[in-house]
């Protein structure tokens, strides 16, 4: 979100970004930006969460209630990292 703001900011400036202009860069293309809402879903898939944290094994204990979900390469959900 933060690339966001300092390109809108930029583009408000007639500023650059990255050394391109901001105006002349989203004149010329289209930019998508999807924000990420489970970034701790993605870091349990992707491996980043040790297997031996309380959250891996939270989420282990969960997904143990729908066994047709492959776990982690399937799973979906939050896994809780509070």
């Amino acid at each position: 979100m933060k690339f966001v703001q300092n390109l809108a900011i930029a583009y408000s400036n007639n500023g650059y970004i990255y050394g391109y202009s901001a105006k002349a860069l989203l004149d010329s293309v289209s930019i998508y930006v999807v924000p990420m809402c489970n970034p701790d879903g993605v870091d349990l898939v992707n491996g980043a969460i040790s297997r031996d944290s309380k959250f891996y094994k939270n989420a282990v204990d969960i997904s143990r209630k729908y066994p047709s979900i492959p776990f982690p390469s399937g799973w979906k959900a939050n896994i809780l990292r509070h």
